[in-house]
């Protein structure tokens, strides 16, 4: 898509040597949290104020802060396109240009999941258990 990205370490995907990509995973007993991010369209200065910077990690880098370590993909691509006009040409990428179906979620799915989530996964006491 001519972003000229390249991998870093473990877990991060750099353009220019900011992050456009990283990848986190957190273990507790039998518990497992992964995330994984990519900044196409991002209100960098949105996600400055909500991430907590280790500072103490940044410093010997020669960071000054979240704001100047990150940056979106778009500006980057060879053609302009929409947030979902990318996922479907990052899909395709993936997937070595196999054709693909959307899979659309029923209503008695997400209805389902819902009821998961709410029972589940917003329950305080399942959540803090750890």
């Amino acid at each position: 898509m001519g972003v000229p990205a390249v991998r870093e370490g473990r877990n991060d995907i750099l353009v220019d040597g900011r992050k456009i990509s990283g990848l986190a995973q957190y273990t507790l007993g039998s518990h497992i949290c992964t995330h994984g991010s990519l900044l196409y369209n991002t209100d960098l200065e949105i996600l400055t104020g909500v991430l907590i910077a280790n500072y103490e990690k940044l410093h010997p880098k020669g960071i000054s802060s979240i704001r100047s370590r990150v940056t979106n993909i778009k500006p980057y691509m060879d053609k302009a396109c929409t947030v979902n006009e990318f996922m479907v040409r990052l899909k395709k990428i993936m997937l070595n240009d196999t054709e693909f179906v959307m899979y659309e979620l029923t209503d008695e799915e997400l209805k389902e999941i819902n009821s998961i989530y709410f029972e589940k996964y917003a329950n305080k006491s399942w959540n803090l258990k750890m």
